[in-house]
């Protein structure tokens, strides 16, 4: 059991670099592929849309720049999802043109990572919200839009996403539902502006534009995030130590207790012509085997361990990966061998200086 806890340990600590590690590059390199959003003043809205050539100039400037390889329109507010008696803020979004959105964002399955279509009547949520609220495709749930108006749509598809709450809704079943067509107020850009310094004129050219209410482009959120997630190799580092450290008592404790209680036999042994090595593979096998099926075990616990260590640090809005790579799994299985071993050669002199004599030390 003690040796099963090491391992659990362990996979917990390489599991939570896996889930946390690279979250950032999942989420804003796979998942989220634009890296500028521009929120548009509500007057400019239909004249974005329908009519480019009257746009800002500021921002008609900026949109025909050579480094902005495109953008996609998109209609966004915040509103709140009910569903089984529980209510959690969102963003919804609505692309103006569904079949744009597969530019800036990357909608998919996190189990099977087959994409989700998206098309003009497809509401889909991001996993995070979805769980929380305990729905699952096909369920129906009521959304409240800025406008403080409650519609009902059904569950098309949950997709994989960890920073953010976000409900993507087809424009015509956002129509459908609450008899308004929505037009533009947000921008979702590619661009290849990068380097703060370059990247904060960009912002302050933008928002001196009558048009433009804000603007953040995604790489300034990601670095914040990375401050944040680069904590979790001293987190790693603890559990390491920490399961090491839980090993190293337990198999001292186990090999110190079993040498003193057989030491007559281990003489006897001696007696009968056994060489030392022989006499220490006697202790050090059964030691490796309960190793081994300890590892065995501490596999499962370690799995049960991080799930539930993960799901009690997210936020309502904030989803960590789930998945735990075989590399971990292996270099965690390979870390409490390591530990066994460095044990038993701590131990070894103890049994070779074993004497003879003890065999003769009867105590009946």
């Amino acid at each position: 059991l003690g040796v099963a806890g090491c391992t659990a340990l362990l996979v917990t600590g390489f599991g939570l670099r896996d889930s946390i590690g690279d979250l950032a590059q999942t989420q804003f390199d796979e998942i989220t592929k634009f890296d500028l959003y521009i929120a548009l003043d509500s007057s400019y809205e239909e004249s974005v849309y329908y009519n480019p050539i009257v746009m800002d100039p500021i921002l008609n400037r900026f949109l025909n720049d050579p480094k902005v390889t495109g953008y996609v329109e998109g209609f966004s507010e915040t509103g709140y999802v009910m569903a089984n008696g529980r209510r959690v803020e969102t963003t919804v979004m609505v692309p103006i043109k569904s079949e744009d959105l597969a530019k800036v964002v990357t909608l998919r399955d996190r189990r099977s990572g087959k994409g989700i279509a998206f098309s003009d009547s497809s509401v889909v949520l991001t996993e995070k919200m979805a769980a929380n609220l305990g729905l699952r495709p096909g369920d129906v749930f009521t959304l409240e839009n800025g406008d403080g108006e409650v519609g009902e749509f059904v569950l098309s598809q949950i997709a994989e996403y960890y920073a953010g709450s976000y409900a993507y809704m087809g424009k015509n079943e956002y129509a459908q539902v609450f008899g308004e067509e929505p037009s533009c107020n947000v921008l979702m850009a590619r661009t290849s502006i990068v380097g703060s310094k370059e990247q904060d004129d960009t912002l302050t050219a933008l928002l001196s534009s009558d048009a433009v209410l804000g603007a953040q482009f995604i790489s300034q959120i990601r670095e914040s995030l990375d401050t944040v997630l680069n904590s979790i190799g001293l987190i790693v580092i603890v559990l390491i130590v920490s399961s090491g450290a839980l090993a190293a008592i337990v198999l001292y404790n186990l090999i110190n207790i079993n040498i003193a209680e057989r030491k007559r036999e281990l003489a006897t042994l001696k007696v009968l012509g056994f060489h030392g090595d022989e006499v220490a593979a006697y202790i050090f096998r059964e030691i490796t085997i309960l190793t081994v099926i300890g590892i065995i075990l501490g596999f499962g616990l370690g799995l049960l361990l991080h799930g539930f260590v993960i799901r009690t640090v997210e936020t309502p809005d904030f989803m960590f990966g789930r998945e735990v790579s075989p590399t971990s799994m292996a270099l965690s299985g390979a870390f409490t061998l390591a530990y066994s071993f460095i044990v038993q050669l701590a131990m070894a002199p103890r049994l070779r200086n074993i004497k003879m004599a003890e065999s003769m030390k009867v105590v009946e």
